[in-house]
């Protein structure tokens, strides 16, 4: 009786490992890793209410470019274009002045009002695709061939 429990144990234990791994290869598989960029954090630094001036005092450089559009504000890092069926939710559409710095694949847009204030600003990136950890163990078993 006593050699049977040991068998079921090792099974059930072999089996729990097994899941174990197994989820912790999902979940890091699905998981994703995000290097902020310094465009990202220079853009999150930027208080709003000031001006263009000190905006481009605070970036460096001028903005790489410059146009007129119409949305709707709904957070400090959130506009939607007039045309958006959902801008009408949030309020208005008014006309903003949309500075656009760009670095590699990274970009920054800065909204200011018509006063020449910051209202809005947000960080964003051309590469869409996933980023992992090189030593994650999606990218050790993938570089076996398991995955």
């Amino acid at each position: 009786m006593k050699s049977s429990l040991k068998k079921y144990l090792i099974v059930f234990v072999s089996v729990s490992c097994y899941l174990l791994l197994m989820k912790a290869a999902i979940y890091n598989k699905h998981s994703r890793t995000h290097e902020v960029s310094q465009l990202e954090s220079m853009v999150a630094r930027i208080p709003l209410g000031i001006s263009k001036d000190e905006i481009d005092t605070l970036m460096g450089t001028p903005p790489d470019t410059t146009s007129n559009s119409k949305g709707v504000i709904v957070n400090p890092t959130m506009m939607l274009a007039a045309e958006n069926e959902k801008a009408t939710k949030y309020g208005t559409p008014q006309k903003y002045t949309m500075c656009i710095w760009k670095r590699g694949d990274a970009g920054a847009t800065v909204a200011l009002d018509q006063t020449g204030k910051v209202v809005c600003r947000w960080a964003w990136s051309k590469d869409s695709g996933r980023r992992y950890h090189r030593y994650s163990p999606y990218q050790v078993l993938r570089r076996v061939g398991l995955f």
